[in-house]
């Protein structure tokens, strides 16, 4: 997976994973070591979508 457009944002050295994607309003995802860094929600064709990009804790 490329993201050429979006990792400027992410602070150096920055590192994009692959995504994880989960279904349903009660969905929890957890990755061990990492909290979030940043959260932004979106609407698309009238459903929402949440994208949120994780921080590994030193």
């Amino acid at each position: 997976m490329a993201a050429p457009d979006g990792d400027f944002l992410l602070p150096e050295p920055s590192q994009l994973s692959m995504p994880a994607v989960s279904e349903g309003t009660d969905a929890l995802f957890r990755s061990p070591g990492s909290r979030p860094m940043l959260q932004m929600s979106f609407l698309c064709e009238g459903k929402p979508f949440q994208i949120t990009v994780l921080e590994s804790q030193p």
